[in-house]
């Protein structure tokens, strides 16, 4: 059995990290993870201000609001809040029908990928559902534009909070220098912050511009939980460096036992 593989060759793998790497790593996720906490208030008055400049420049006033969140620490978190737009039954019958052709026919389309119809079939799925609840009982819709902020930006915000230690759990195991590792991680939160940023204004805008029959599939597929597919490239590429970088070292590479 060969104790090394050649760079053409599958199932390659690279040592662990030396010993105290992590120690390294926490060291400075810690102080990113204060930054955070003792700033959260300036970043999501940031946040919210941005985006709602980039609203009213499309015509629409917007105001600040606040909203009680946790009773230490993080006690507020800044909103936008815009006046509703519930859809026409015209507008909702619209969005059910193509939304039913949408999860009726795309499936049949062979040459569309897998991941991008189940993605499109997902969203289609959550705006048939809101287009019947408007054609049926739109008086019975519980939710308004702060309410959505609130729950939005108290969802970024843990998000934000989480990244580090995500990431850290990650990017520990790979024989890198700690502080390109810490780069990684302060790039991904800073990323995270303006993908949020301008996303934000985008809802509100399509909500306010449109109506708030897309609030759910914003929400739920456009939302927070979108937000692991570039975290989830970012590593990716940083990984896809670092094995770049360690192919000069014939040594580095083992077989998987």
């Amino acid at each position: 059995m060969k104790d090394r593989i050649f760079f053409h060759r599958s199932y390659r793998t690279i040592p662990r990290a030396r010993a105290g790497a992590g120690l390294d790593l926490i060291a400075l996720i810690v102080p990113l993870e204060l930054v955070l906490l003792l700033f959260h208030r300036q970043i999501l008055d940031a946040v919210v201000r941005a985006a709602g400049w980039l609203v009213e420049r499309c015509g629409f006033e917007t105001t600040v609001a606040y909203d009680r969140f946790l009773p230490y620490v993080i006690e507020q978190v800044p909103v936008l809040n815009l006046g509703v737009v519930f859809p026409s039954s015209r507008f909702a019958w619209a969005n059910l029908i193509v939304a039913l052709a949408i999860v009726v026919l795309l499936p049949l389309i062979r040459f569309v990928p897998r991941p991008l119809m189940v993605f499109l079939v997902f969203v289609s799925l959550l705006n048939l559902c809101s287009a019947v609840f408007f054609l049926t009982v739109p008086h019975e819709f519980p939710y308004d534009i702060f309410t959505f902020s609130s729950l939005y930006m108290k969802l970024v915000l843990g998000l934000w909070l989480l990244l580090p230690v995500l990431l850290a759990v990650a990017l520990n195991p790979l024989p890198a220098r700690t502080g390109g590792k810490f780069a990684v991680a302060v790039f991904t939160v800073a990323y995270s912050i303006v993908f949020a940023t301008v996303r934000y204004a985008v809802f509100l805008y399509l909500m306010t511009r449109f109506s708030v029959l897309y609030m759910a599939a914003m929400f739920f597929a456009l939302g927070p939980f979108i937000d692991f597919a570039y975290v989830v490239a970012i590593y990716a590429l940083y990984l896809n460096r670092l094995a770049l970088r360690m192919k000069r070292n014939p040594e580095a590479w083992q077989w998987l036992s």
